[in-house]
């Protein structure tokens, strides 16, 4: 308590007298308490000190960061940057963090109240603080500098603010957020080890293992004497002897090695292996350390914090004046379980001396005790919240410039920054026997030559910032040009599978032998819907690949698009030879016409988005000419209606450029519809600078207006940003960009981006229906709609590729809700004049015959290689899990669509550098298993026909009912679900009459209630039907009666959809004749019309369930397994009596027999077995 009070009256008069020199002043900031809220409007006011004394006007702003402690005035009176502003006329000011020293935003630091405290709030006080002061100076330069965390949010500020920060210097910032930081305690053992000797090392390795055998052997007094403990250990808590072995572990890496000198570790080290004191050598390892840790760097401590009670106890207290706040502890405590994560874990002792205690759940429940919260046990959300700060700050490859990073190769946390230039504007420099940010002081003679030479980088760099930005920065030169290549042409088959046409046509190519070998491989892009592209066969990760290997690349354009023409124009009936079967076989006559050329060389194929899936589909058809295919954001599942497509842009945006960006979009939308339903569109038309007036009238055109917008955004905007463009236009749209003009409304925000920035040189857009639909209608080559492909993609996703991004009226978007399935079969009747569009179950036919030739997300094929950016709105049209071990899916966080074609580069993302890795590897692979063999070569893996999962439920339900949810039937997923105690779901040890007690018929029915309900939220709320045999499918029956809002009837929904509701209808009230005649006690007629073999018996209920059991299963097993479409529509037909119109049926049951009859399994029987004993 007393070195507390000490430390906390060094702080204040540090402060105090600090404000008196160099003319410190303080000032206050106005700011919001919560910046992204329109809810909360509380304000507060931040502290800042400020330093003139050097200032002449128009010089530069430099703003030191603070951080988890309250805000210093070091570094705005002496230093590297302080010296900066002496030469450059500039103002200094330092930042006080919020929550930390006087700036405190709420009553106290409780959890409710610290819910402000994160960095996203942190960076945007910086923001505007920031502008404040550059308005204040005269829009002068402003840079940012700060160590540590603090350093982190200076990058991250310039990050986010770049039209307001010039630049930033992060002195040992730890950009990159993780849970648990495994490198830490290495990284402390590695430094001791590497100064002052292995021996060094193993002294405390021999200490802290005296310290757990004594705390296993329950005697540790010697040890709470030697080290002074304040209390003593509790021998039966665990969570002492960890707090212990951690707090001596982190007072060494935080307070002593992070600020220490080499030849000041080398000392300590020196009194630990006992070389001070020859003549009176320590007794044991425990002494020997205890001699340094105890005895020299903490001899002015009067007793030492030891139990865990005691040091949750004082990050416990919430008030402003505790000891933990006054700190800063507290605080920044809550920021480690929230945001930064980094908990310095034992991981089980590995590569450290410090004991194998201290591990995430010790930290967890570190966490739970200071806030009084459970939610820190969820490993979600942990892990949730800290990686939110890399998908929002880019982690160690954020996408920024103009920033400068500096490392000292002692300090603990080194391993959280990068250790190479993120690009060429944003060097990295690691010093060599330097702790943390040791480069902050100014320039001196004594320093390391690294050192020097560091501080002296630091202050060209940001003298070159702040030129920039009164200058412009200079143009880098211009990038060498491209090797050359050839264009040639191919003869193909217009139709690879008809023996009756025999036309041919040339397919174009792109040849670069530039860097071909003999004997070198070949390597062929995969051209989409698109011209074909030049660039991937002359520069890209397969181009280096191509370059180390000698081969040959050539880029193929897909038939229909660019110069490929098979025939006169594109109109109906030109384009049936435009089809995914086609442009396959493309792919395997020229893959073979190259193998042949250049010597059966090994042929690798590649292509992005729909190229890529090409690619696939040609390795899996011919995997004896092609023997290897990576495809990038490949959608390889073909099916009518993507429901994920917005949803998947809609989270993008809003993980990115936080949830007030697409709360704008979806505003404006609103605005869009309410001004159509008025009826009156003009607004609407000049700011969006629509081309035609919309007709109010017709519901296609505020549909296509919807679609036009939403499908840019898409396409054309999110499918190729970058993490901080989207972030930048999100500023621009919230209007940050310009706070003193703000906008009208959200439209008017909106418009600010869509039409003035992202379409500005657009004269007007094409917003009515009639408009785009006469583009698309034009089958000429030279037509605007053919030239550019439109024409044909469209075909291609009316016929086979499907994937139509409708609205799914807004759920999980803000982009309106009239673009529906209707609305795009409409489009493809228009645009190709035929109705054969209308019929929902062509299209359905054709575009899942696509899935049933290649196997959708589950085709049977090996060495493949498919990628997928995070951020691609398509990514939801392919795997995210591998198909095999011979073909991996890689999915990357905060990469949009293809971003892993390019090279590698050292600017990349982790994932992004580590998948082009991967890539390249996987290719070099296969090279050498086409030329030598796989070391076991697989047999092409059949499409799982399932996948087994397991669902955790409770041994013993509660006895009320389920809340109810649902499953997934109809169109999709299918699922088998083994009774409990039975098969491998073993609820018990085993089976003895004492533990079959949980084995009951109610039990097994709250299992299938509780597992629909799991699979109706996984499958998006979609219908549920459970069907069996036998007692499951009495507990199908029983479960549907128990859960009636969870589970569906089985057949209804399919006989409504094929024969019309009339049929199910006449089944219903079949049933309830049954029901009546039942409860009247009379079944004579129910008997003799259904044809059953024995009577009902009215007093026994279970036969009444039983008979509507059986003909239940009969339906379902004899209609709906073995039917087709036809067959269903022909037994309504029956039932509703329009095949005997001059034979009307008594009733319903009448009805519903003469049908039942003939499909009914007995139907050969003299009679119904229903009533039979099982």
């Amino acid at each position: 308590m007393r070195a507390l009070v000490i430390l906390i009256l060094t702080i204040i008069c540090h402060l105090t007298s600090s404000q008196h020199d160099h003319g410190i002043r303080v000032g206050w900031l106005n700011l919001p308490v919560d910046h992204f809220s329109t809810n909360q409007r509380l304000n507060w006011d931040i502290r800042y000190f400020i330093n003139d004394e050097h200032y002449v006007a128009d010089g530069p702003i430099f703003i030191y960061i603070g951080g988890t402690h309250p805000a210093y005035t070091d570094f705005i009176q002496t230093g590297n940057v302080f010296e900066i502003a002496q030469e450059t006329g500039g103002v200094l000011l330092s930042l006080e963090h919020r929550y930390f020293g006087e700036s405190r935003p709420t009553l106290d630091t409780s959890f409710e109240n610290l819910q402000w405290l994160t960095i996203h709030q942190v960076v945007a006080d910086i923001g505007r603080f920031a502008s404040f002061m550059r308005q204040r100076y005269n829009d002068a330069p402003v840079i940012l500098f700060g160590r540590g965390y603090a350093g982190s949010l200076a990058v991250w500020a310039r990050q986010k603010y770049p039209n307001v920060i010039d630049g930033a210097w992060g002195s040992s910032a730890p950009l990159n957020a993780i849970v648990e930081d495994f490198n830490y305690f290495p990284n402390v053992q590695q430094t001791i080890s590497n100064i002052g000797g292995p021996e060094c090392t193993q002294v405390i390795a021999d200490a802290f293992q005296i310290i757990e055998d004594a705390f296993e052997a329950g005697n540790v007094t010697f040890i709470e004497e030697r080290f002074r403990l304040c209390e003593p250990l509790d021998i039966g808590n665990s969570y002492d002897i960890t707090r212990f072995q951690y707090q001596i572990a982190r007072e060494i890496g935080e307070n002593f090695l992070s600020h220490a000198s080499y030849a000041m570790i080398d000392e300590k080290c020196i009194i630990m292996r006992g070389l001070d004191q020859p003549d009176n050598p320590p007794m044991d390892a425990l002494d020997a350390f205890a001699r340094w840790f105890v005895d020299d760097f903490n001899r002015e401590r009067e007793c030492m914090y030891g139990t865990n009670a005691e040091h949750v106890r004082i990050y416990q207290d919430p008030a402003w004046d505790s000891i933990s706040t006054l700190n800063g502890y507290r605080q920044a405590l809550w920021l480690n379980c929230v945001q930064r994560g980094a908990f310095p874990v034992a991981n089980n002792g590995q590569d450290h001396p410090f004991g194998r205690r201290f591990d995430l759940r010790f930290f967890e429940q570190w966490c739970v005790d200071a806030f009084g919260s459970d939610i820190f046990l969820d490993p979600w959300f942990m892990q949730d919240t800290i990686n939110s700060v890399n998908r929002n700050f880019g982690g160690l490859n954020p996408a920024i410039y103009r920033i400068f990073l500096t490392h000292g190769e002692m300090d603990p946390i080194r391993s959280l920054g990068p250790s190479n230039d993120i690009n060429q504007n944003s060097p990295v420099v690691v010093m060599s026997l330097q702790s943390h940010s040791r480069d902050m002081g100014s320039p001196d003679d004594t320093d390391n030559v690294v050192l020097q030479n560091t501080k002296i980088r630091v202050r060209e760099t940001i003298l070159e910032w702040i030129q920039y930005a009164r200058e412009g920065e200079p143009q880098p030169p211009p990038p060498p040009g491209p090797p050359a290549y050839e264009t040639r042409w191919f003869n193909l088959p217009l139709d690879h599978f008809s023996t009756s046409e025999r036309r041919n046509w040339d397919v174009r190519y792109l040849l670069n032998e530039n860097v071909y070998r003999e004997n070198g491989p070949i390597f062929i892009f995969i051209g989409g819907p698109e011209y074909i592209p030049d660039e991937w066969i002359l520069r890209g990760n397969i181009f280096d690949v191509a370059q180390t290997q000698g081969g040959v690349l050539a880029a193929l354009e897909m038939r229909y698009f660019g110069l490929s023409r098979p025939t006169a124009d594109t109109s109906f009936e030109n384009l049936r030879w435009l089809t995914i079967s086609q442009a396959v076989a493309d792919i395997g006559r020229f893959a073979a016409f190259m193998k042949r050329r250049y010597l059966e060389a090994p042929v690798i194929v590649w292509g992005r988005g729909f190229g890529g899936s090409l690619a696939v589909w040609a390795r899996q058809k011919y995997p004896n000419v092609i023997d290897g295919a990576w495809a990038s954001s490949a959608p390889i599942n073909a099916i009518l209606e993507d429901l994920h497509y917005f949803p998947n842009i809609h989270e993008t945006i809003s993980n990115i450029g936080g949830p007030e960006c697409t709360q704008i979009i979806a505003d404006a939308f609103r605005i869009i519809e309410d001004a159509f339903d008025g009826g009156n569109m003009t607004q609407v038309e000049e700011r969006l600078r629509v081309c035609q007036p919309l007709d109010t009238g017709n519901g296609y055109d505020i549909a296509r207006l919807q679609y036009q917008i939403a499908r840019e955004i898409g396409e054309n905007f999110v499918s190729h940003a970058s993490y901080p463009m989207i972030d930048e236009k999100c500023i621009i749209m919230r209007g940050l960009d310009q706070p003193d003009n703000p906008p009208i409304d959200a439209l008017d925000a909106f418009a600010r981006w869509y039409v003035d920035d992202f379409n500005r040189e657009r004269e007007c857009m094409y917003g009515t229906n009639e408009e785009v639909v006469r583009i698309y209608q034009d089958p000429a080559w030279d037509s605007i709609s053919t030239l550019n492909g439109y024409r044909q993609t469209l075909w291609l996703n009316c016929v086979q590729r499907g994937a139509f991004s409708v609205a799914n009226n807004g759920q999980g978007h803000p982009f309106g809700t009239r673009f529906d399935m209707n609305f795009m079969r409409r489009w493809c009747v228009e645009a190709f004049d035929n109705d054969i569009f209308l019929d929902p179950w062509w299209m359905e036919d054709t575009i899942n015959s696509v899935n049933r030739n290649f196997g959708g997300l589950n085709p049977a094929i090996y060495r493949v290689f498919l990628t997928y950016g995070e951020m691609d709105p398509i990514r939801s049209l392919g795997p995210s899990n591998d198909i095999n071990q011979n073909s991996p899916v890689v999915v990357m966080p905060m990469q949009s669509h293809a971003r892993d074609l390019g090279s590698p580069d050292d600017t990349d993302y982790v994932v992004l550098q580590e998948t082009k890795r991967r890539v390249q590897q996987a290719v070099y692979d296969w090279i050498e298993y086409a030329r030598h063999g796989e070391p076991q070569p697989p047999a092409p893996p059949a499409p799982p026909q399932f996948t087994t999962h397991w669902f955790n439920l409770p041994l013993d339900h509660p006895a009320q009912a389920l809340v109810p949810i649902g499953i997934f039937t109809q169109g999709g997923v299918l699922a088998a679900l083994e009774m409990r105690y039975f098969g491998q779901s073993r609820p018990t040890l085993n089976a003895t009459f004492e533990n079959l007690q949980w084995l009951t018929i109610s039990q097994a029915v709250a299992d299938i209630g509780r597992f629909a309900s799991f699979m109706r939220q996984r499958y998006l709320e979609a219908p549920v039907i459970v069907w069996g045999s036998g007692l499951g499918g009495s507990l199908a029956v029983w479960a549907r009666q128990k859960y009636p809002n969870i589970i569906l009837q089985m057949s209804f929904r399919t006989i409504n959809n094929i024969g019309g509701p009339e049929c199910g209808e006449v089944i219903r009230e079949a049933f309830q004749l049954i029901e009546e005649h039942y409860e009247a006690g009379d079944t004579s007629y129910v008997e003799e019309r259904l044809r059953l073999c024995q009577p009902i018996d009215i007093g026994n209920g279970y036969d009444i369930a039983r008979l509507q059991h059986w003909i239940a299963q009969d339906i379902g097993r004899n209609l709906f397994s073995n039917s087709r479409y036809p067959d269903i529509d022909e037994k309504c037909i029956i039932m509703r009596g329009l095949d005997a119109p001059d034979n009307p049926a008594v009733d319903a049951l009448d009805a519903f027999a003469r049908w039942y009859l003939m499909i009914s399994i007995e139907k050969e029987l003299a009679c119904n077995l229903a009533m039979k004993n099982m």
